[in-house]
């Protein structure tokens, strides 16, 4: 565990760390044609896209919806954009090559167990609880509902982390709780060195089917550190830096992400692409039934800090801008036309979600649910820390 080297946050990026790759099991698990360096040093592994599947059947996604930020706000990009970027051959897609070294030995690095059964609160209350797990907080508005997706327009910011093992997070999330351990998908933007070999910013998806008690192959990870994933866009996958992000007073970028349940399968969108899915079989072991795979019963918007000090309650580590709710626009983070999908047609809804937050003196969120205006159902979030 490695002290941030910036010690002015948001004051202008950190210059970036390069990655000494590590051979993973993705090496051997798919032929691998070419293998590409990105300008801020991540490795990609470009596989046959067929290869990813047994039979060699890649699903189509949903149609697509086009959407377009306000004038107030600008569409944030992926460094995949730069169309002088080398990239593998046609047909091909790419796999972020992760350099485990860096986690001591530890595997794959693990995400926190968040059961919707104990943040969800009373609509008449804000809890102000110990976190649980230890060391992470959250600003959340969360809801009870069946549903088959979710949306959300997500400020971009490039928060400080103090330690390497920290992270600061903005993300949606849904669970089910039909199986003994509740099973989830989540995904949104982080900034976790030890995960990504820097302090910036990058998109990514999670999931588990074992409420959170074990990573591997096909039972839950990060990205594509663990098989489960099926990659279906050309340039933009999970790990992938995002370029552009908010300032303080000043240009506000957001990122529009979306899941959606299609004939079988979980698809991710960002930015109005259809970059992948996770096949609905995860998590009903193929046996079809309820579970994650038929449908989500909870569904929230969040922002997540993780600290790895001893005493947490300590941690300089932002959330978000790293100001409080009540700084609002342009000073605060925030999250967006927060929707829920209320069939499996694709029809949503603004959601209408209940908010919480453990430690409001470190980190707090003020929400407006249903509003009527552009932003439909929003929310304030983020603090920075101890203060």
């Amino acid at each position: 565990m490695t002290r941030n080297p910036n010690p002015r946050p948001n004051r202008g990026r950190p210059q970036r760390q390069m990655p000494v790759p590590a051979t993973n099991e993705q090496r051997t698990r798919y032929p691998v044609l070419k293998t590409t360096r990105t300008p801020s040093g991540q490795v990609l592994d470009w596989v046959p896209i067929e290869a990813q599947q047994r039979q060699g059947k890649i699903a189509s996604p949903p149609p697509a919806r086009a959407q377009a930020p306000e004038p107030t706000r600008a569409a944030a990009t992926f460094e995949m954009h730069d169309p002088n970027i080398e990239r593998g051959p046609a047909g091909t897609v790419p796999i972020l090559r992760r350099d485990f070294s860096r986690l001591g030995g530890t595997g794959h690095p693990r995400k926190r167990k968040v059961d919707g059964r104990r943040l969800t609160p009373r609509a008449d209350k804000m809890p102000s609880a110990a976190p649980d797990p230890f060391g992470y907080y959250h600003a959340t508005s969360a809801q009870w509902a069946t549903c088959y997706g979710c949306e959300a327009v997500l400020s971009m910011w490039d928060p400080y982390t103090e330690f390497s093992a920290d992270h600061s997070i903005a993300q949606f999330g849904m669970q089910n709780y039909d199986n003994p351990q509740l099973q989830s998908l989540e995904a949104g933007w982080e900034v976790c060195s030890d995960q990504y070999s820097d302090y910036l910013p990058h998109l990514f998806t999670y999931y588990t089917t074992n409420g959170y008690t074990q990573d591997g192959d096909n039972l839950g990870g990060y990205n594509r550190d663990v098989a489960g994933w099926v990659q279906y866009d050309a340039n933009v996958f999970p790990g992938i830096l995002i370029n552009g992000t908010s300032t303080y007073g000043g240009n506000q970028d957001v990122i529009t992400i979306k899941f959606q349940l299609w004939q079988g399968n979980w698809w991710f969108q960002a930015q109005g692409i259809w970059m992948g899915y996770y096949p609905a079989s995860l998590f009903t072991g193929g046996q079809g039934g309820a579970a994650l795979g038929d449908h989500a019963e909870w569904v929230a918007f969040w922002g997540e800090v993780y600290s790895s000090l001893a005493d947490p309650t300590q941690t300089t580590t932002y959330m978000g801008s790293g100001n409080f709710a009540e700084s609002g626009w342009t000073w605060s983070a925030y999250e967006s036309n927060t929707q829920i999908q209320t069939d499996g047609n694709g029809t949503m809804a603004d959601s209408n979600g209940s908010q919480s937050a453990e430690n409001t003196a470190m980190y707090d969120i003020q929400s407006q649910m249903q509003s009527g205006s552009s932003w439909a159902s929003y929310f304030w979030f983020g603090g920075p820390g101890k203060g």
